[in-house]
């Protein structure tokens, strides 16, 4: 399986949302939330080719309870995740100009 690389902008949705969580709503909301996304990535490492594909990206979600997407791209190394986003967002493709570095 290839590992999995997050890129600065969707690392911190990620990170945001789960602040956001313990802040507003509770801690055990936050971990299911962050069970969730792990659970995504480790589907999405198994099977990257398979879900649904925008442009040159590939989109999976919505997760099943918090109902978020998670945006990557396969490269012949790794999976980069692009964005990782909430289903009813107002614009959906907000992430479409974000480029992936070349890894050194």
């Amino acid at each position: 399986m290839k590992p999995i690389r997050y890129l600065d902008a969707a690392r911190r949705e990620y990170e945001n949302q789960i602040q956001f969580l313990i802040q507003n709503r509770s801690v055990a909301h936050a971990l299911r939330f962050k069970e969730e996304v792990e659970k995504a990535e480790a589907e999405i490492q198994r099977k990257p080719d398979t879900f649904k594909l925008i442009g040159t990206y590939r989109s999976y979600g919505p997760t099943r309870k918090e109902k978020y997407r998670i945006s990557y791209v396969e490269t012949p190394a790794e999976i980069v995740i692009v964005a990782v986003y909430y289903s009813g967002v107002a614009d959906p493709l907000y992430w479409l100009g974000r480029q992936i570095p070349e890894r050194p």
